[in-house]
């Protein structure tokens, strides 16, 4: 499992991300854990029994919704936030598009020329999941267990 970037020209075929995780697709997602100082660990098995840690630094926003025994991972993908697509940030900080079009420009504002990054596990079942980290993707681990 690495993080591997996406050709330009096949974002738009497969996802929209910059970055993804590779190796991940329909395995499961058995952990979400926050250490201090500002750290997500999410922990993966992937199809062949394989345990990562994927290591986000430098967290800054965080939304889990639905986090069940067996969340089945279909894509982890990673924007830098400047290029990210307004929805995932207004998920991320729980705006609706009243709120995003007040708040969005303050937090946009924050990251422009710093490497912020946006995290995101969309799921085929149980947890959906959005990270916002003051780091570039490089910053983010991927280690075996």
């Amino acid at each position: 499992m690495k993080i591997i970037p996406i050709d330009p020209s096949e974002r738009s075929r497969y996802t929209l991300a910059q970055y993804i995780l590779s190796g991940v697709h329909d395995g499961y997602l058995k952990g979400v854990m926050l250490c201090e100082p500002e750290e997500l660990h999410l922990t993966f098995t992937n199809l062949g029994g394989e345990k990562y840690r994927l290591v986000v630094p430098c967290l800054d926003r965080l939304k889990a919704d639905n986090f069940l025994q067996g969340n089945i991972v279909l894509d982890v993908g990673f924007y830098e936030a400047q290029s990210c697509p307004d929805y995932i940030l207004r998920q991320a900080y729980g705006y609706d598009e009243e709120a995003a079009r007040k708040y969005l420009p303050v937090h946009l504002q924050k990251m422009n020329g710093q490497p912020w990054t946006v995290l995101e596990i969309s799921s085929s079942y149980g947890c959906e999941l959005v990270a916002v980290f003051n780091a570039p993707v490089e910053a983010a681990v991927v280690t075996a267990l």
